[in-house]
């Protein structure tokens, strides 16, 4: 109750939940479309940690590397959480994966 309404009623703790769900999504798909245009063509030497480099540069490195591999889950975390939050989200993805 507390994922989805804020432990308020269904009908005043749903929709900022829902809503801030539905941001964050959008918000996660246009930073890697924005991260996937800039490191498309070294896309293999940005997904690794350096390890003869500055403090800086590693903390950069690991930052990003760490960030890009997180987008898995947290793809994952946003994906449920919108099918939990709209039918229109859920029955599309159902019709998606075909079930």
């Amino acid at each position: 109750m507390m994922h989805q309404q804020l432990l308020l009623n269904y009908e005043i703790g749903h929709w900022p939940v829902a809503k801030a769900t539905l941001i964050m999504f959008f918000r996660l798909l246009s930073g890697l479309y924005v991260w996937w245009s800039k490191n498309r063509k070294n896309l293999n030497k940005s997904l690794k940690i350096k390890r003869d480099r500055k403090w800086g540069r590693k903390n950069f490195d690991l930052q990003s590397t760490f960030g890009f591999y997180s987008i898995i889950f947290i793809l994952f975390f946003g994906i449920t959480g919108l099918v939990g939050s709209f039918d229109l989200w859920t029955n599309g993805l159902y019709r998606f994966l075909g079930v």
